[in-house]
């Protein structure tokens, strides 16, 4: 008990807002980490990501203004849990939106997907460049194109956003819809 770094052991734990001030159901699932943020969805509100101080320790609280270092976007939409990967952080939107990807620095949207259904819990994963995602009783498979080199051990994403990915279902399935194009990526 009281063994954590923030706030310092001893201190108890002191309530920390993360999203927008909401108290009551703000965030549902875990968050994924990556320096210097931390990132989380926000009911209703898109994903925050709060930056952090781990030599202090410390973050950046996002009370109702959430400001910088703090970014969010996403605007009213739902998340399940994120993903770090390829230099960006991927959501699936649990209202039906699709897939989302934010750079993860600033917070820019790079990629949406056309609409499918996921149920509320549902965390991408990556692998080989590629972005899985369970939907319903299939599972699609998103290219993550960033243009860099196959060596590059680090991938970074193009600061613009990348054309929309064409979901490529497992074997024996079909795509949610695959006669609805993708939506091309739009800045919010």
């Amino acid at each position: 008990m009281d063994g954590q770094l923030y706030p310092p052991g001893g201190a108890g734990y002191t309530q920390a807002e993360v999203c927008f001030g909401n108290q009551s159901d703000a965030t549902f699932g875990s968050f994924a980490y990556a320096a210097p943020f931390v990132y989380l969805e926000c009911d209703g509100r898109g994903v925050v990501a709060i930056n952090t101080n781990t030599s202090a320790p410390s973050f950046s609280a996002c009370d109702p203004a959430c400001a910088a270092p703090n970014w969010h976007n996403g605007g009213t939409h739902t998340f399940g849990p994120p993903i770090v990967a390829g230099g960006a952080v991927w959501e699936i939107g649990t209202d039906g939106s699709g897939l989302w990807a934010f750079d993860q620095a600033t917070g820019a949207q790079l990629f949406h997907s056309a609409s499918f259904t996921a149920h509320r819990f549902v965390t991408p994963s990556e692998a080989g460049g590629h972005v899985y995602v369970a939907a319903g009783d299939t599972i699609l498979s998103f290219n993550m194109q960033f243009g860099v080199l196959p060596s590059s051990p680090e991938p970074q994403p193009s600061r613009s956003p990348i054309l929309p990915a064409t979901p490529t279902p497992a074997p024996g399935r079909s795509p949610v819809d695959p006669a609805s194009p993708p939506p091309p990526p739009t800045d919010r």
